[in-house]
């Protein structure tokens, strides 16, 4: 109802930009459905298929409403608020000190930003990305720039300084930190900070369509969007301020190894396993790669395959499981499968989280089973 009842983007004066149109409406409701193919045994009696993702994320396409930015780099910085390839952001402006944190800013920023930063915005330190990820990223992929900082890449620097690590606090669990929410210039206090947070863009738009393709048999078409995802990376440069003393500068292209493009010939598990490892690249540290492991049932797999090397300082070799981890982490799995139901088609273990018991009791709802 929301996609039949609101303007498109273009139909919006300037000032009005950052506020719901049809296209986020089509588009968070093509990811719903993606969920709700992989998690609900009953599947609202047919409401969610391949087919309906295909068709709601080709209408956002086709509008014509939405482009991928020239530069992935770009994507992220306080420039980029409500650009061309932003769907849906949630909108934050300057905070006020006096008001904060009841302000119009956010601390989304402040809770992943470095501890230990004194040049650059500091933070809490959470929400770090893995070496695992780390690893997913292809050679001279630049996306990487994007995605991580810290005193293990690039010399430490981040928006042309190196602004001092801490390490060994509980907070810092690895060795990196995510740098779609760093921040370059420091606001009055960071837990008001202006930048809006990106709920869904337009490239994630492209890889819902491929995926959608890809199991309706149309690998073609599916191949073709996700080349598109590689190639803008491949003409894109390294992160704003990569180089130290060029804290505003976008370093010239220097991809000397420019990222292949998959091959027409893909199909089947190859293909959906192409468009899979694009997801974590291109959308890492969106807070999307928790559901697409839900919704595809890898979720306990990935949990059995956690590294003991994730932690900075353990003096085990890159790549080494230890063997009493990887069992400590089956144990978690199990107790994952026990709160479970049987997903779509009987193939997936679902995590379910907790009904609060406040509502439980308020509205008399049954349980979640395992709590």
């Amino acid at each position: 109802k929301a996609a039949e009842l609101l303007p498109l983007r273009s139909e919006y004066a300037e000032s009005d930009l950052g506020r719901a149109t049809k296209g986020a409406a089509l588009s968070l409701l093509a990811r719903v459905m993606m969920y709700q193919i992989g998690t609900d045994p009953d599947n609202g009696d047919g409401a969610a298929s391949w087919q309906k993702v295909y068709d709601l994320t080709n209408e956002v396409i086709n509008s014509g409403e939405y482009r991928l930015l020239d530069n992935y780099a770009q994507i992220f910085e306080d420039e980029s608020d409500n650009s061309a390839e932003s769907i849906f952001d949630i909108q934050f402006g300057t905070g006020s000190v006096e008001a904060q944190p009841s302000s119009i800013g956010t601390n989304w920023y402040q809770y992943q930003s470095n501890r230990g930063s004194s040049t650059v915005a500091s933070g809490w330190g959470f929400n770090n990305p893995s070496t695992n990820l780390v690893r997913e990223f292809e050679a001279g992929d630049p996306r990487l720039s994007c995605t991580i900082y810290g005193a293990d890449y690039n010399n430490g620097i981040i928006y042309g300084v190196n602004p001092g690590y801490k390490t060994t606090t509980d907070a810092d669990w690895s060795l990196y930190l995510g740098r779609k929410a760093a921040l370059q210039e420091i606001p009055p206090i960071i837990k008001a900070a202006p930048r809006n947070v990106r709920i869904i863009r337009f490239a994630d738009v492209i890889l819902m369509n491929a995926e959608a393709a890809a199991h309706l048999g149309k690998n073609a078409e599916a191949v073709a969007q996700v080349n598109k995802i590689r190639t803008r990376a491949n003409n894109s440069t390294y992160c704003k301020g990569f180089n130290e003393g060029a804290p505003n500068a976008y370093p010239e292209n220097a991809v000397s190894q420019p990222l292949a493009l998959i091959s027409e010939s893909l199909s089947g598990d190859d293909l959906i396993d192409a468009i899979f490892h694009e997801r974590r690249v291109e959308l890492a540290m969106e807070s999307l790669r928790f559901f697409d492991l839900v919704r595809t049932n890898k979720l306990a797999e990935t949990l059995q395959r956690v590294k003991w090397d994730e932690r900075n300082g353990d003096g085990v070799d890159a790549g080494v499981y230890k063997e009493d981890y990887v069992a400590y982490y089956d144990g978690i799995s199990a107790n994952i499968k026990n709160k479970s139901r049987k997903g779509a088609l009987g193939a997936n273990q679902v995590f379910v989280f907790p009904i609060p018991s406040t509502e439980v009791t308020a509205y008399g709802l049954e349980q979640n089973p395992g709590y």
